[in-house]
Order: C-alpha cells, then sequence, then structure tokens
C-alpha cells in the first residue's frame, strides 16, 4: 500500500553501527597522524591566530569527550534490571558495550581523545613552525634589502 514508517518497522537504517564508527574513527586517527608529520616535516605552518582558533575548538572538544567518557563510565555499571537470568544478561550486555570491551564506547571515546590530543599538538608544533618561517623571511628580506649576495627565498 504505502511506505512504511522506518521508526516503526524495527530497524533503523540510519543509526550508525559500532563498526561504522570504529571505520570512521580510524580514518580520523590516521588524517591526525598524517597532519603530525607534515606539522614535523614543516609542511604545515599555521599563523597564531588561526591555529590560537583552532586549539581552542580542539580542547573544548576534548572537554566534551572527557564528559562522554564519564558518561560511558556511569553506564558501564551494572543497571539493576532484575535478578533473574535475563535480566542479568541485558545488564552485563550493556555494561560491555559502555566500557567493557575493545569495541566499547570507553574504549573508542579513549581513541578518540588522543587523536584530538595529537592534533592539539601538531597545531601547536604548526604554530611554532610559523614564527620560524617568518623570522627565516624576515632575515631574508633584511638581506635583500641591504643587496647582500646569496639571500633568496626558498
Amino acid at each position: 500500500m504505502g511506505e512504511q514508517d522506518p521508526t516503526t518497522s524495527g530497524t533503523d537504517t540510519t543509526a550508525p553501527t559500532a563498526q561504522n564508527l570504529q571505520r570512521s574513527l580510524s580514518v580520523a586517527v590516521a588524517g591526525v597522524r598524517e597532519m603530525k608529520v607534515a606539522a614535523a616535516s614543516g609542511q604545515l605552518v599555521i599563523d597564531p591566530a588561526t591555529g590560537a582558533a583552532l586549539k581552542r575548538a580542539i580542547t573544548d572538544h576534548m572537554d566534551q569527550v572527557q564528559s562522554w567518557k564519564q558518561q560511558a563510565t556511569d553506564l558501564s555499571s551494572p543497571l539493576p534490571l532484575g535478578s533473574n537470568w535475563v535480566g542479568q544478561a541485558m545488564a552485563d550486555k550493556f555494561a560491555g558495550r559502555a566500557g567493557g570491551t575493545d569495541n566499547s564506547l570507553g574504549t573508542v571515546l579513549d581513541q578518540y581523545h588522543a587523536a584530538l590530543t595529537d592534533a592539539h599538538d601538531a597545531v601547536t608544533q604548526s604554530m611554532e613552525r610559523y614564527h620560524v618561517s617568518e623570522s627565516g623571511v624576515g632575515d631574508v628580506m633584511k638581506n635583500l634589502a641591504h643587496g647582500e649576495k646569496g639571500a633568496r627565498l626558498s
């Protein structure tokens, strides 16, 4: 007759699965690794104003992840769903998903927080490179202004 309402069908195809979230986290961590390499090699240079804004945003998000981690820790306590075997099985299942396994919410949030910390460090390093590169360009420009031979921009 008509389309079936996805909220009543018993399956929500838009809900993220643990596997999809883990895959997304892996992609994000790989991106942060690339950013760290670029920052360490001097390929990534960020001006101080932009870097400070980016670091604030990352720090705010790290704080949010810590809040989520605390909530996951709270959820990892077994829920009082009764003393029968079904209630115990469900309580154990929920506790494991919140904080008890490699794929638990708590573990994934720890990995995400570590990636954010690495990103914060890479931004800091890139900001420091900005000062070094600006200083180097300034020295070259002074040398050019004074007519020194061998002074050139690379």
